[in-house]
């Protein structure tokens, strides 16, 4: 039985890294060229959260279904990193990938700047974007900003509410609270 026929191997070639050898209308350089503009992509958007994420003076509480969808998150994207990596910058992609997934879920929060949120594709709102704010006193203390429209709400713990009022009163921003 023949499988393919007119194959030929470079010597020290194999079918797992014969998708390695150059080809004659040069896509290979034009792969490595795409994957290298993605990860430098992937890499500011990493270092922008990374930036978000320090400056963080009040931090969001997140519930136990979204810290474990998180975790599982984490785990497929490091799964999949492991069993089909072929090479460093694909180890890169899943480290940067777990990390994004990490930030992503945990930047939310306010900053002396302003809130940091992950709805909507503004990831920040300075303080003087936010028109008003409505505080809802429930298990946890739910933060609703405005800024003509509800922006986003965000849920910090009691211990927290006091500080961040404070904070909003520095910033002239009007508290409504329920």
């Amino acid at each position: 039985m023949v499988i393919a026929e007119n194959v030929e191997f470079v010597e020290g070639t194999s079918l797992r890294n014969v998708h390695k050898m150059p080809n004659q209308n040069g896509k290979e350089g034009k792969y490595e060229i795409m994957e290298l503009l993605i990860m430098i992509l992937i890499f500011f958007v990493f270092i922008e959260h990374c930036m978000l994420y320090r400056n963080l003076v009040i931090k969001t509480q997140k519930s136990r279904f979204v810290v474990l969808s998180t975790v599982v998150g984490m785990l497929i994207i490091t799964v999949i990193t492991v069993l089909f990596a072929k090479n460093w910058k694909h180890v890169c992609f899943g480290i940067v990938g777990v990390m994004l997934v990490y930030l992503m879920t945990y930047i939310e929060g306010v900053t002396k700047d302003g809130v940091c949120i992950i709805a909507r594709a503004k990831h920040f709102y300075k303080w003087n974007e936010i028109s008003r704010v409505e505080i809802i006193n429930k298990e946890l203390c739910e933060i609703v900003f405005y800024n003509g429209s509800v922006i986003t709400k965000q849920k910090y713990s009691k211990s927290e509410r006091e500080h961040l009022i404070r904070l909003l009163h520095v910033h002239n921003i009007r508290v409504y609270e329920h």
